[in-house]
């Protein structure tokens, strides 16, 4: 029987750096085109500004991804007011504690179609996010075969 294990982690990208700054409740925010490099998984890290007012506890900044199967157009999805993700897209949240000080979150292990796609993300925290310093970083990485 083959043992898996973990290939060596690509260096780490920083998919939204500006984005999501100022972003107000309810709104969405889309990442540049992520180009497929045959990894399957993805590890994401969110790390915001510190907040004028606390999220609320437990809220979250949404991730979905969106894909465009036919390599041209892009499922649908709305960024901006009234952040809408694609209906099947929904790939987990970043959970915020209730706090005014900056947080680093991460989402581990989200499975990459085998195809060019966009990351959105929502926020559903309550709040609008801080003018500065949100950023989300991505580490991709697969199985291998021992």
């Amino acid at each position: 029987m083959a043992t898996a294990k973990w290939t060596t982690p690509s260096v780490i990208e920083n998919i939204v750096t500006t984005e999501l700054n100022s972003l107000a409740n309810g709104y969405g925010a889309v990442s540049g085109t992520i180009t497929i490099d045959n990894l399957l998984y993805a590890d994401l890290e969110l790390l915001t500004g510190t907040w004028g007012v606390a999220p609320t506890a437990g809220s979250l900044v949404e991730v979905y991804i969106v894909r465009r199967i036919d390599g041209t157009n892009w499922e649908n999805y709305t960024s901006g007011a009234s952040g809408v993700g694609p209906a099947n897209g929904y790939v987990g949240g970043f959970p915020l504690a209730a706090v005014t000080t900056a947080q680093r979150i991460t989402l581990p292990q989200i499975t990459l179609p085998p195809l060019d796609c966009l990351f959105l993300f929502i926020n559903k925290s309550g709040q609008t996010m801080n003018a500065s310093g949100n950023t989300v970083k991505m580490r991709r990485y697969s199985e291998q075969s021992a």
